[in-house]
């Protein structure tokens, strides 16, 4: 008899200079960092067997941030400061293997394709740092942009149980998507992502 688990999930990738631009006059590289995005979202599973269950999976996930960001050059200088409006909508389905280690404890995971949405509205800030001139910069972003991704994903977590099928618990995933925003850049989300999941069992 096949079991399904209902999960809710939240979370957050930690980016580290995954957002790439080039200086138009010269051609030199520029990186900046968005920070912390926060995630939600969730999914299901459907389970067969006993203690080693085997099936699939399927859900989403939505992340957004409205922050500015300072792109630094080769030197580690500050060459321009945008302020941006980023979101990201993401569907995965996959396998799933699951371990029940104790009535109370379940160990499990999974992988497959994801496909996901970026959304990015950018402009150049108005009143750049102190320590930088506007005209250091060739730079000129004010547009709105949009990138599709594809690519697999993996994941493993825990899930504690109670009596009545209430589940709770967290996992790591990693789903490495790049996209392509023109004039916006290219934006790489390749870090880890961890989660903390409430669910049910039905």
């Amino acid at each position: 008899m096949a079991e399904e688990y209902l999960q809710v999930w939240v979370g957050a990738i930690d980016t580290d200079e995954d957002w790439d631009l080039s200086d138009p006059a010269d051609g030199s590289d520029l990186t900046g960092d968005i920070g912390t995005l926060p995630y939600f979202g969730g999914g299901a599973q459907r389970l067969y067997g006993d203690r080693l269950q085997f099936g699939y999976e399927g859900g989403g996930l939505v992340t957004w941030k409205n922050d500015s960001t300072r792109f630094y050059g080769n030197n580690g200088g500050v060459r321009i400061e945008i302020d941006n409006t980023l979101f990201s909508t993401e569907f995965y389905m996959g396998g799933v293997l699951s371990v029940r280690l104790a009535q109370w404890l379940r160990i499990y995971a999974g992988g497959g394709p994801a496909v996901a949405y970026g959304y990015l509205s950018d402009d150049d800030d108005d009143s750049p740092p102190d320590e930088v001139s506007r005209a250091s910069s060739n730079v000129d972003i004010s547009s709105d942009n949009h990138s599709l991704s594809f690519t697999l994903y993996g994941r493993a977590g825990f899930e504690f149980e109670t009596a009545s099928g209430f589940t709770f618990g967290g996992h790591a995933r990693y789903a490495p998507h790049e996209f392509d925003f023109d004039d916006g850049g290219k934006l790489k989300l390749d870090s880890f992502q961890y989660f903390l999941s409430l669910g049910q069992r039905l």
